[in-house]
């Protein structure tokens, strides 16, 4: 699953997916799949596109 922004770069899990959701939907797939376009990274916040990890909390202190 895409979880990241960045997963989304794989043509075939995209088309997968979309493919996914429009049978649900009940509309017809096309013979060939979904077909999409890549949007530009560069538009989206960084945080949004390759997010840090999580920092570790500080160690309790007795």
């Amino acid at each position: 699953m895409p979880h990241f922004f960045r997963n989304w770069k794989e043509e075939d899990m995209r088309k997968c997916i979309l493919n996914g959701i429009v049978w649900s939907a009940g509309a017809e797939i096309p013979k060939d799949g979904i077909i999409t376009k890549l949007d530009d990274l560069g538009q989206f916040k960084p945080d949004a596109v390759e997010p840090e990890g999580r920092k570790p909390k500080p160690a309790a202190t007795k």
